[in-house]
């Protein structure tokens, strides 16, 4: 849910999909369970380069916390992917949608939002990747001035959950009205059924 917070607006108003649009840029996030990614893909100048620098690094902890929350709650994939997880994982977030409830989210008070998000969303482990056609020295320089400047997070409190040991097999069988199927053959494999 945060991961879309960071795509819309920073605390002094840039407007990050609009002004990416108005770059003739294109961008894109995401978020699975473990990592969230942004990019921004535009003709290689400095310009440009220099922009998309200082947006990373404006809206690492300076974006606006408001409460526009979308999902595909209708979707029978993602309803029945949500369920194999929980079932798969008792304890672990695994089990859990990476977006967040929406119910807990309409409930959360934005600052209550706003300090989640300065608290846990650390660039402490990001990774910057820049492609294309560069000059080295120059785009260094420009990520130590941008993304470089970024504070260094505090460490958080390690987590001592654990999940118990799978000792019996566990099903999900969903059915909705539709016109689709989907198979999750797929995350059985994954989760080892």
């Amino acid at each position: 849910m945060l991961e879309h917070m960071d795509f819309v607006q920073t605390n002094d108003g840039r407007r990050i999909k609009d002004e990416t649009v108005n770059r003739g840029a294109n961008c894109y996030d995401a978020t699975d369970f473990d990592r969230t990614n942004y990019y921004e893909t535009f003709t290689a100048t400095d310009g440009n380069l220099r922009w998309a620098l200082g947006l990373e690094a404006d809206r690492t902890g300076n974006v606006n916390q408001s409460k526009q929350f979308e999902r595909g709650e209708n979707s029978a994939a993602g309803v029945l992917d949500e369920r194999v997880m929980a079932t798969a994982y008792i304890w672990h977030n695994y089990g859990k949608a990476v977006i967040g409830s929406r119910e807990d989210i309409e409930k959360a008070p934005n600052d209550r939002l706003a300090e989640f998000c300065r608290k846990y969303c650390q660039p402490d482990n990001a990774v910057l990747v820049v492609g294309g056609r560069i000059a080295e020295r120059k785009t260094l320089a420009m990520v130590a001035d941008t993304v470089g400047k970024i504070p260094r997070p505090r460490k958080l409190d390690a987590t001592c959950t654990v999940e118990p040991p799978q000792d019996s097999e566990r099903g999900v069988e969903l059915w909705r009205a539709g016109t689709g199927q989907y198979s999750s053959r797929g995350m059985r494999q994954a989760i080892g059924g």
